[in-house]
């Protein structure tokens, strides 16, 4: 492989280091909550809060990191995108998610194992304040934070090495730090199609709107 074709050692650094202030700021905010971190329940603030804190730290390095010239202009794809091919693109990336799970599902069981409970019903302001805290973190806030990363800063630093290796590579990363085996599989199928939308399309956007549209799906069979 020729060294234009190398991605660059910078460019994955600050990738790297994007992804690490995200995990250093989660955890800290998490310390707080540590008698509430095993339960995954949309009102445990360690979901709501520390997860919301660690999110928007990812989205404001990411943007910082993106101005580097090692990654080339408008890196994060945050630009316009013709809406008749954006939609066909987001709805041909359904039914092919769609598949994916009901291939996949049966056999690995991801879904159930990291599912979040909806828990106790809220009782008090505060438990649906940090209810409606943790369904923006998860349906909203994740979805824009991670596509900006993903197939943003971490698409670009790997795109030297061709549009296909970047879109698996990512889409394997994104699959493995989500940290629960059983899910790997649905996830980086949903990476995948992520990434496919990303460079059929042009633009972040389409991929936000899955995202989006995925993880509210996900909340509404937990709440149901």
């Amino acid at each position: 492989m020729s060294a234009t074709r190398r991605p660059k050692a910078r460019a994955l650094g600050l990738s790297l280091a994007a992804y690490l202030a995200f995990l250093v700021a989660t955890v800290a905010a998490t310390v707080p909550f540590l008698q509430h971190a095993r339960a995954a329940t949309l009102t445990s603030p360690a979901l709501g809060v520390a997860g919301g804190l660690g999110y928007i730290v990812l989205i404001l390095v990411t943007i910082r990191f993106a101005r580097d010239p090692s990654l080339g202009r408008e890196v994060l794809a945050v630009r316009a995108t013709p809406l008749r091919r954006a939609a066909k693109a987001v709805v041909a990336a359904i039914g092919a998610g769609a598949v994916g799970v009901l291939v996949l599902e049966p056999i690995f069981h991801g879904g159930s194992a990291q599912r979040i409970t909806a828990g106790v019903a809220p009782q008090s302001t505060g438990s649906y304040v940090l209810a409606g805290l943790s369904i923006a973190v998860i349906c909203v806030v994740g979805p824009v934070a991670e596509e900006l990363y993903f197939r943003g800063l971490l698409f670009g630093a790997l795109l030297p090495l061709g549009q296909t290796p970047a879109v698996l590579l990512s889409a394997g990363l994104f699959a493995v730090v989500h940290f629960t085996p059983a899910a790997m599989p649905v996830i980086a199928v949903l990476g995948v199609l992520f990434g496919l939308l990303r460079v059929h399309t042009d633009s972040i956007w389409p991929g936000i709107v899955l995202h989006v549209l995925n993880n509210t799906l996900a909340v509404l069979v937990t709440i149901s």
